[in-house]
């Protein structure tokens, strides 16, 4: 069995391409919707928090966004496929890398993204706003402060059928 992964920020089209993978007959799971798999940790205890993050700078420096480490490899391992995709990230991504055959990092530049999560979600993501300033800024260092050793970066900002071309392209 293959196991990929791909990562990157909002907007970039993980979850898009993951959906077009899906609709192809692709084995797909989506990190952050898998019941079970992602959560928010307080980083200082480690309590596990049940509420909705206010997903301010302050909120992200106290917590942390986790993959569970025994539910992810019985997850990867148990669906019988013989390629999964994995799509999300997460604090501790970090230590799961070795779990994957390939990662794929998708990157976008900061006008794609606005206009996608604008479209997507245009009361969150108003321009001004301290969550798109957040999240502009990071994507700025994202390409060099997120490589993950060995993964295939491709611009996300491109139409979604091309993504998905250059993901199947670099694992057959």
């Amino acid at each position: 069995m293959k196991k990929y992964l791909i990562y990157g920020m909002n907007g970039s089209g993980q979850s898009t391409a993951g959906e077009e993978l899906e609709r192809m007959g692709y084995y797909v799971i989506e990190a952050d919707s898998e019941p079970g798999l992602s959560y928010w940790v307080n980083r200082k205890t480690g309590e596990r928090i049940n509420s909705n993050p206010p997903f301010t700078q302050k909120w992200l420096d106290e917590n942390k966004w986790i993959w569970d480490s025994v539910k992810l490899p019985r997850l990867l391992r148990s669906n019988g496929a013989d390629e999964v995709f994995l799509v999300g990230g997460a604090d501790n991504m970090y230590d799961f890398m070795d779990l994957f055959d390939k990662k794929f990092v998708l990157h976008i530049d900061d006008e794609t993204m606005r206009e996608r999560l604008q479209a997507r979600e245009p009361g969150r993501w108003e321009n001004g706003s301290s969550e798109l300033k957040m999240v502009l800024g990071w994507n700025k260092n994202f390409v060099n402060y997120h490589r993950i050793p060995g993964a295939i970066l491709i611009s996300g900002a491109q139409p979604i059928e091309k993504v998905v071309a250059a993901i199947l392209e670099n694992i057959k």
